[in-house]
C-alpha cells in the first residue's frame, strides 16, 4: 500500500511540483504494480494531477468541519469532514466521484487508487502538529 499524506502548499505551487513529479512517477509504477493507493489532501492532489486531473487554488477556502455530499456512501460516508484547504480539483478521466461539497471536489476512486480532498485522519494531536509547523500563522491571516 502507498499512503500519501499532507502538505503545508499545494500541487500548483512552483516550488512543489518539482517533489510532486517524483511523486508522481512513484504513484504510476504503484498502480502498474496494482498496489492500493490513499492520498489525503496534497497527497490526494498528487494522485489528481498524475492522471490528468486538474488541480488550482480555489476561489473559497475550506478550513474546519463542512458537509461533504457523498456518491459513494460504502467508501466515503456523507457528512461533516474535516477540510483544511485553499484548493480545488477535478476528477482524473477514468476516475469516479465520489463525494464533492460545494467548494471542491472531496473524494475520488480508480482502480486500486482513493483520493481524498478532507482530512479523515484529523484529531486534536495531529491539528495541534499542524498549528506547530505554522498553520496558526495562516488560520491569523484568514
Amino acid at each position: 500500500m502507498v499512503l500519501l499524506l499532507e502538505a503545508p502548499w499545494s500541487v500548483y505551487a512552483a516550488d512543489s511540483w518539482n517533489c510532486s513529479e517524483r511523486e508522481s512517477e512513484e504513484i504510476l509504477k504503484a498502480r502498474d504494480a496494482r498496489l492500493s493507493i490513499l492520498g489525503i489532501c496534497f497527497g490526494g492532489q498528487v494522485i489528481a494531477r498524475s492522471f490528468g486531473g486538474i488541480v488550482p487554488r480555489a476561489p473559497h477556502y475550506e478550513i474546519g468541519w463542512h458537509p461533504v455530499d457523498s456518491y459513494g456512501e460504502s467508501l466515503i460516508p456523507g457528512g461533516d469532514w474535516f477540510q483544511f484547504h485553499y484548493d480545488r480539483g477535478t476528477t482524473p478521466p477514468l476516475a469516479r466521484t465520489l463525494a464533492s461539497s460545494p467548494k471542491a471536489l472531496q473524494a475520488f476512486q480508480m482502480d486500486t487508487l482513493l483520493s481524498l480532498q478532507f482530512h479523515p485522519e484529523v484529531n486534536v494531536s495531529v491539528f495541534r502538529t499542524w498549528l506547530d509547523a505554522g498553520a496558526d500563522v495562516e488560520l491569523g491571516s484568514l
